[in-house]
């Protein structure tokens, strides 16, 4: 479909901005524009992305969103902006299609914003021309510096971060369904990015198969009556031994509400992570070939078997072969399932705790981001 530009007679500062990436990039970046439009109502951003249904979801909660279209469009459509911006990992602007009197005239904070940009570029420049494939050493400057996933393009553009919550839109159809079984619920997840793709076996970023068998059966001996509910999309494998199986049965706004009403969500490092941070709620994550100083937030259980690890981009093909050239993955191999379950059954008795304590306090309601980050 054609990309009309937005109207230029509105006293408004146009953004055309590329995002590249998966559902948990989306929603880093949706924070980022979030906080970047809090400078100004006059700005309005369309955004080009690799896959529309997402990202329509992710960006919802930040109204100075006008337009999403298929990133195919966005080099032909540059010229009908004031600026155009591509934001990954790593975030810059064409300068050649700033249309600096405009800005400058009907909002010079922006134009405070790109000089700051501009300026920070040159020690990323390597990790930019080369994106995605150092990535994984991208990440270790950034822990060096003292940044991680969701601080690093706030400091980019010198930024303030807003925080992790975003008023994601939810469906509790489901969830209500749920609470018809259980009156508490965990939500479990062992899918992927679709668009790797991983040909043959599961992802190297993937907790194995029978590591979660034997998670959730020492949860469901110890705690019965917590309902374990898997979500995901089509990467996800069914885990043996989970309560309602809802793979590729939920919406986002489905799934969401569900890891919202839950009482925690167990995953592997990925977008649902992202989501339930964005929710206020609490994630017990198991890091492997990802870099768990990176991609962690603070407020969450993030678990790895201190073996190796972090070898994130040190190969092109990094998410379907260990780079070490073992037959699986030992560094999650190696994540005792004893130890994941006991660290979700130490979250349930603290929110347990929690809500009792809560409960003999003028207010009986939980604070939805009681367990959040």
């Amino acid at each position: 479909m054609p990309v009309e530009p937005l109207a230029e007679d509105t006293g408004d500062v146009t953004v055309a901005v590329c995002v590249t990436g998966g559902l948990g990039d989306f929603l880093i970046v949706a924070r980022l524009l979030r906080d970047l439009c809090a400078i100004s109502s006059r700005i309005k951003i369309e955004l080009f992305v690799p896959t529309a249904a997402p990202a329509a979801w992710a960006f919802e909660p930040v109204s100075q969103i006008k337009g999403i279209y298929s990133e195919m469009f966005f080099h032909h459509a540059l010229p009908g902006y004031d600026c155009a911006l591509v934001i990954n990992q790593m975030a810059f602007y064409y300068a050649e299609h700033v249309k600096y009197a405009r800005i400058k005239q009907r909002l010079p904070q922006l134009l405070q914003l790109l000089e700051t940009l501009g300026k920070n570029r040159g020690p990323w420049e390597p990790y930019i021309q080369s994106h995605p494939y150092l990535d994984g050493a991208m990440a270790h400057r950034a822990v060096v510096l003292g940044e991680n996933r969701y601080s690093l393009l706030h400091r980019l553009f010198g930024l303030n971060y807003g925080g992790h919550l975003l008023a994601l839109r939810i469906d509790e159809s489901v969830a209500n369904t749920v609470k018809d079984r259980f009156s508490s619920w965990i939500t479990v997840s062992n899918g992927f990015d679709a668009a790797f793709k991983v040909r043959g076996h599961r992802a190297t970023k993937c907790y194995p198969q029978s590591s979660w068998v034997r998670v959730l059966d020492i949860v469901k001996r110890q705690r019965p009556d917590v309902g374990i509910v898997q979500v995901g999309g089509k990467t996800s494998e069914l885990i043996r031994g989970v309560d309602v199986n809802l793979i590729g049965k939920t919406s986002l706004a489905q799934a969401a509400a569900l890891i919202k009403y839950g009482m925690l969500h167990v995953d592997n490092e990925g977008g649902l992570v992202h989501v339930a941070a964005s929710l206020g709620r609490r994630a017990l994550v198991l890091f492997g070939p990802t870099s768990k100083p990176y991609f962690s937030y603070e407020g969450n259980i993030n678990l790895d078997s201190g073996f190796c690890g972090g070898c994130w981009w040190s190969t092109r093909n990094w998410m379907e072969a260990c780079p070490r050239e073992y037959e699986t993955p030992v560094c999650l191999d190696r994540l005792a399932p004893e130890v994941v379950a006991e660290q979700i059954l130490q979250a349930l008795d603290e929110l347990e705790e929690n809500d009792s304590n809560a409960s003999e306090g003028p207010s009986t309601q939980r604070d939805t981001a009681e367990a959040g980050t």
